[in-house]
């Protein structure tokens, strides 16, 4: 309890208090700062936002987990806490762009992580970029540096701390390169075929030296010629399994499996990837890990 002072005690008590404080030195009150608020668009890249700034920030995610995000937009109740001064770390290149119209037309200023994968790396199909570049770990490390200045500029006087993380953080994700070349370097690169019902694989499958085939739900004539190409390369390879990413129609892979089916070969489930919301896992270096073994173990069987 704080004492006040009153002109009327006496000055003997004063001298008495006085004594009394020199004789125990008070710990100084530390004032604690409340953590800003940080708005990302996606779950796979706010774990390792807070990965850098710690309790020095708490994280908004705009897109719920386990939603599909190419279509994604958010409600009316979460349009009306941005203001005019908001700025939002997306990941870019396509992969939410419904979100980030949103954003635009609310004159919220968006930071695209796709903004430090240099042009020859992103990779495209059928004339579109694919987005999905934080499936190469090596391509996720480049984007770090993007996240540590936006903190930074949040943060100015822990500019150290956040640094400091980041380059922790780097070491943790190069360390789960080398973990996932070492769970996959036992299939056979004849093997190395991954088939799944979403277009995602392909920056993980050139990373690793993998082939990466997928054939969307689709009625249109290249879906059909799609999936006769991909049976082909089944067949010849005597691929075992097929993938099913998470969050995705799985129409296409039971085509697919009635396809080989009716050319004598047996095309089994390898299990379930995960690759544009982290769904029940904790973390980005938890996902990556999963989805090496589910692979490895698929492809090994």
């Amino acid at each position: 309890m704080s004492r006040k002072f009153n002109p009327l005690i006496p000055v003997f008590a004063i001298i008495c208090f006085i004594q009394i404080s020199c004789q125990s030195t008070p710990q100084p009150t530390i004032k604690k700062t409340d953590p800003i608020e940080i708005v990302v668009t996606s779950d796979l890249f706010a774990d390792s936002v807070q990965k850098l700034c710690g309790d020095l920030c708490e994280i908004e995610t705009l897109i719920p987990n386990n939603t599909n995000p190419h279509i994604y937009q958010f409600d009316e109740r979460t349009k009306k806490s941005f203001n005019p001064t908001s700025r939002a770390l997306c990941l870019g290149s396509d992969f939410e762009s419904n979100v980030l119209k949103q954003l635009q037309s609310l004159g919220v200023e968006s930071i695209s992580l796709a903004d430090s994968i240099p042009t020859e790396q992103i990779l495209s199909q059928n004339s579109q970029q694919n987005p999905h570049f934080w499936l190469n770990p090596e391509l996720w490390i480049k984007c770090q540096d993007a996240i540590e200045t936006h903190l930074i500029s949040k943060l100015p006087d822990s500019k150290d701390i956040i640094s400091k993380n980041k380059s922790k953080f780097v070491e943790e994700l190069t360390q789960l390169d080398n973990e996932i070349t070492k769970l996959l370097s036992s299939i056979p690169l004849k093997k190395r075929v991954l088939i799944t019902n979403h277009n995602s694989l392909q920056y993980f499958a050139k990373k690793y030296q993998f082939q990466a085939l997928s054939a969307p739900e689709s009625n249109s004539k290249q879906h059909q010629d799609q999936i006769k190409a991909i049976t082909k390369t089944i067949i010849e390879k005597q691929i075992p399994v097929i993938f099913v990413v998470s969050g995705f129609d799985p129409a296409s892979i039971r085509e697919i499996q009635k396809a080989v089916r009716a050319k004598g070969w047996n095309l089994r489930i390898g299990g379930e990837l995960t690759t544009d919301s982290l769904l029940n896992h904790k973390s980005y270096i938890d996902m990556m890990r999963s989805n090496a073994k589910t692979i490895a173990a698929g492809l090994t069987q």
